[in-house]
């Protein structure tokens, strides 16, 4: 059995709470990008959270971030952009947003059907989501792959050629696997 002083308690809570907060304003994150309302008016206030805990680890252990690996607490990269003070996303936090929100706009234009799911709408955005999910460091990953599958084979064909509703149905259901992924990893490779 470990046992921690009374002090190592203290710190491991307020970690573990902070820990906490993080992993909420990163779900906050994913519901903004899949345009979830009033999700930034929450951010904000969890923000503020995160900012008071931030300076109670800081003067308790010294760099937060050491702090929370040193006891194992993987920090998703969006919540870490935004533990680090950046109110707007940058870096590898944007790559991350920018895919994944790109994978929403992908899944409402195969909804929509017709010029939306035309190859001069779809390869664009394909095209952008991997150059993004690149910037992120997923390259390789099985979302990656799923994504390069689908610009490869939409890429020869006519830019006014649509999408048929077999294809729609398959390519959205691929996307959404793939978007599903892309946040697992997302979070394991914080």
């Amino acid at each position: 059995d470990v046992e921690f002083t009374k002090a190592e308690k203290a710190e491991l809570e307020v970690l573990a709470t902070l820990y906490g907060a993080l992993q909420a304003l990163d779900s906050l994150e994913w519901a903004s990008i899949n345009g979830v309302q009033q999700c930034e008016k929450e951010m904000a206030g969890l923000l503020d959270t995160c900012a008071h805990l931030q300076k109670v680890v800081q003067e308790k252990m010294g760099d937060v971030n050491d702090a929370l690996a040193q006891y194992g607490f993987q920090v998703p990269e969006m919540a870490r952009q935004r533990l680090a003070g950046r109110t707007k996303r940058s870096g590898v936090a944007a790559a991350i947003y920018e895919a994944a929100a790109l994978g929403v706009t992908i899944s409402d234009f195969l909804s929509l059907g017709g010029e939306a799911s035309s190859m001069d709408s779809l390869v664009p955005a394909l095209k952008d989501m991997l150059r993004y999910q690149q910037e992120a460091g997923a390259e390789g990953t099985n979302s990656y792959k799923i994504v390069k599958s689908w610009v490869d084979k939409l890429a020869a064909r006519p830019a006014s050629d649509v999408l048929s509703m077999d294809e729609s149905r398959q390519m959205k259901m691929e996307l959404e696997d793939a978007a599903n992924q892309f946040r697992i990893w997302t979070q394991s490779h914080a």
